[in-house]
């Protein structure tokens, strides 16, 4: 069993070398898991989502758990404003795993700070060329705010974001062994008020292919 608290007491994190961990794994056995707020893990149902949800399935292909999430179509969002225990706000770092059957096509897409269609960030992980970006949607426009490139490994790729009240963002890919692909950072605050998201809802949505997978969206 994963260890959450000593004498009681809830572990909230570790710390190795100075660098502060929220996970240990040995031998592919995670043997320390701090305490985190699911936004889903997609073991059970999509019961906190809303939209297309017929659209998409959990899958037994999965990184953390027994399922993952797969969409079975092309197109299709589903937004949460709840998640199962959670959705971030500003301020919090969340991250999501990504992958996909159709590294030929696919362009797969991770919402936040979501109003509606047309006012929201979204990040994109484009598994055809390796291409990744965060872009802001405002009444509808949209605008890439940063971008960059990199070598897409086998297996599946960690997305950790994090988005200050004052518009700063720094968000993270990472290899499976957490080996850091690409950062994308900068500062907007066009949908963020007094420090706050305009809206905390979150999304997930494939955009060129079927058969794109999410997996343990969580808060650390």
């Amino acid at each position: 069993m994963i260890p959450t608290s000593i004498d009681g007491t809830d572990i909230t994190g570790a710390t190795i070398d100075g660098t502060d961990v929220t996970e240990i794994t040995v031998d592919g056995d995670v043997v320390f898991s701090a305490a985190r707020t699911i936004v889903d893990d997609f073991e059970t149902d999509l019961s906190a989502w809303t939209g297309s949800t017929n659209q998409y399935s959990l899958v037994s292909d999965s990184k953390v758990g027994n399922t993952a999430l797969e969409a079975n179509s092309e197109d299709f969002p589903i937004v949460t404003t709840t998640g199962k225990e959670g959705v971030p706000t500003t301020g919090d770092t969340h991250q999501v795993w990504l992958n996909t059957g159709d590294r030929s096509n696919a362009s797969q897409q991770v919402i936040y700070g979501h109003v509606d269609n047309n006012n929201e960030y979204f990040i994109v992980l484009e598994w055809f060329d390796g291409g990744v970006s965060i872009r802001k949607r405002v009444n509808g426009v949209t605008t890439v705010l940063d971008s960059s490139s990199i070598n897409i490994p086998s297996g599946w790729i960690l997305l950790r974001m994090f988005h200050d009240s004052n518009g700063s963002f720094l968000h993270e890919f990472f290899d499976e062994n957490l080996n850091i692909l690409a950062s994308l950072s900068g500062n907007d605050s066009s949908l963020i008020t007094n420090g706050e998201f305009d809206s905390n809802a979150v999304a997930i949505e494939n955009f060129r292919s079927t058969n794109d997978r999410w997996d343990h969206w969580v808060i650390l």
